[in-house]
């Protein structure tokens, strides 16, 4: 198994088609099916489904495809890696995957400071939950991960960020309980709730409806963008961090609710890892902005 033949899968499972992704590669059809081919012989497994007019992962071809992204990113970051440290300027990528937070501008606004300076930095932020970060952080295919849950200090450092984040429930500016000032768990019991795909089910998700299980969901979300549409059609109400939507000019509106703890952002990193030359620059222009 070669780069070559991990980059003509992964246009292919981006791509969801062997003809796009062949297009995208400036190759023929009949020679990405052959490495393709190839590949599946190499490994001894089928990683995809031809249909029609596109293909279907398998399972061990959505793995792969996983492992792939992480196999190439780490290639790229070395060739910039390697390619900066011939300039003099310093240039490459930071990742950091991150959950959802109103508190990324924090990292954002250190970006437009670290370019200000090396404009061949570029940020990268991939959405993420805690166990997908910790994932690719011990993959190496990331820089940094921006995490709400404690992590194991001998094995990441860590750097807190200012602001706090809480949990809010978002609903319909006409729904019933937006004549409250704050929402308390059992206020919650009987309604139609969505919730975060990776909360449910979890010790925060007793903690924040106060052990009330016999609550069930009318929908899940993976990202609040997509669980506020699901409100805004009239599916229930959701559980989310604070300030995520944008409410001006929204029919939608948001209630503190009282179960939930304050939470702080952290920054972390592989202990023991060195950091790209880019990564360094990149944390040390965010810390200086946190002491300021």
């Amino acid at each position: 198994m070669n780069l070559e033949s991990l980059n003509c899968f992964l246009a292919a499972a981006q791509e969801h088609s062997l003809s796009r992704a062949a297009e995208t590669l400036h190759v023929s059809q009949p020679t990405l099916s052959r490495r393709l081919k190839e590949l599946e012989n190499e490994l001894g497994t089928q990683l995809y489904v031809r249909h029609s007019h596109s293909i279907q992962l398998t399972e061990t071809g959505q793995l792969l495809k996983e492992r792939a992204q992480d196999i190439l990113g780490l290639v790229q970051s070395a060739e910039d890696e390697i390619r900066s440290g011939r300039e003099l300027e310093i240039s490459g990528r930071v990742s950091i995957g991150a959950a959802e937070s109103w508190n990324v501008h924090v990292l954002t606004r250190a970006a437009v400071q670290v370019r200000q300076r090396h404009p061949g930095i570029t940020l990268e932020i991939r959405s993420g939950d805690f166990g997908e970060v910790l994932d690719s952080l011990n993959h190496g295919s990331l820089d940094f991960g921006l995490v709400l849950h404690a992590v194991n200090e001998e094995l990441y450092e860590s750097l807190r960020l200012p602001g706090e984040d809480r949990y809010v429930v978002l609903m319909r500016r006409d729904a019933p309980l937006a004549d409250r000032k704050q929402i308390r768990p059992e206020d919650l019991t009987g309604q139609p709730l969505i919730l975060a795909r990776t909360m449910y089910q979890t010790e925060l998700m007793d903690t924040l409806l106060n052990g009330h299980r016999e609550i069930r969901p009318a929908g899940l979300y993976n990202l609040i963008y997509n669980g506020s549409l699901m409100v805004e059609d009239g599916l229930g109400y959701a559980i989310a961090l604070d300030r995520l939507i944008h409410l001006e000019h929204s029919a939608l509106t948001t209630r503190p609710l009282t179960s939930s703890p304050v939470m702080h952002l952290r920054l972390i990193w592989k202990r023991y890892r060195t950091l790209s030359r880019a990564a360094q620059v990149y944390l040390e222009t965010l810390q200086e902005q946190i002491r300021h």
